[in-house]
């Protein structure tokens, strides 16, 4: 089994992420979704630099083997790929309006692990940023509701968190 996780940064967090990553070469223990490899072979850094100053960056390293600890460097935080998260988080609604509309609270794990998803969808630049802050409201008033245990109130808020995804679908896609 492997694990995969794309990163998209952007500033000082890619800095800090190129950081980690220069600082495990130095040592031979290069942080890899959660876990120390060792390099395997020669770094190898494509450079591309095209017509208009349009440019590329690839950079290819091989690793081997899995030091038994995991690790502790929390600088940067992985995301799962956007597509992934997108067809979660339409599942997971589903799931929370199914028994909202039977008049019954979604289970409270579906409704953390989507608010949580919600937060994370909006870190991700370009995808409909200015409508960021109302969808991270409706997902905490969603939040909020299934605390309170008011069905109505959850149904609100994932009506609201509906049309602002159709808006931004809408604008983005």
């Amino acid at each position: 089994m492997s694990d995969k996780i794309e990163r998209e940064l952007q500033g000082a967090e890619a800095a800090a992420y190129l950081r980690a990553l220069a600082d495990g070469l130095e040592a031979d223990a290069v942080p890899v979704v959660g876990q120390i490899c060792r390099p395997a072979g020669p770094l190898v850094a494509k450079e591309k630099h095209k017509a208009g100053g349009k440019g590329s960056l690839a950079i290819k390293l091989d690793l081997r083997g899995e030091a038994a600890e995991p690790e502790t460097r929390p600088e940067v935080e992985a995301r799962p790929k956007y597509k992934t998260l997108k067809k979660r988080m339409k599942d997971d609604y589903k799931g929370l309006l199914q028994p909202v509309v039977a008049g019954a609270l979604p289970p409270d794990e579906l409704v953390r692990r989507f608010v949580r998803d919600c937060h994370t969808m909006t870190t991700y630049p370009g995808k409909g940023d200015p409508l960021y802050p109302a969808f991270r409201a409706a997902a905490d008033a969603l939040q909020r509701a299934a605390d309170a245990c008011d069905v109505e109130a959850c149904g609100a808020a994932l009506g609201k968190l509906r049309h602002l995804w159709k808006e931004g679908h809408k604008e983005y896609k």
